[in-house]
C-alpha cells in the first residue's frame, strides 16, 4: 500500500475513531461485558466467556483503528522527510 493511501486510512480511522457516538456505544458494550463478568455466578462460564469475546472483540477493533492511524501517520512522516531531502 502506497503512502498516500496510508494516510487516507489513517484519516478515515481517526474520524470513525473520534466519532462521539461511536465512541458511547463502544463504552456502553465495554461495561455491559464487565459488569455481565463481575455479576456472573460461579458456573457460568458461557455467559462469562461470550462477554470476554465480545470485549475482546471491541477491543480488537479499537486496535486496528489505532494501528492505521498509526502506521498513517508515519507514512506522512516519510513524505516529509522525502520532500526535506528533495528540497536539499
Amino acid at each position: 500500500m502506497e503512502d498516500k493511501e496510508r494516510i487516507r486510512k489513517a484519516q478515515h480511522a481517526e474520524r470513525i475513531l473520534n466519532d462521539p457516538v461511536l465512541q458511547e456505544a463502544i463504552q456502553a458494550v465495554k461495561s455491559d461485558c464487565y459488569k455481565a463478568i463481575e455479576s456472573s455466578k460461579f458456573r457460568d462460564v458461557e455467559d462469562r466467556e461470550e462477554a470476554y469475546k465480545v470485549l475482546r472483540a471491541v477491543n480488537a477493533v479499537e486496535g486496528k483503528l489505532r494501528l492505521y492511524i498509526g502506521t498513517g501517520k508515519l507514512a506522512e512522516s516519510n513524505i516529509v522527510k522525502f520532500k526535506n531531502k528533495l528540497m536539499r
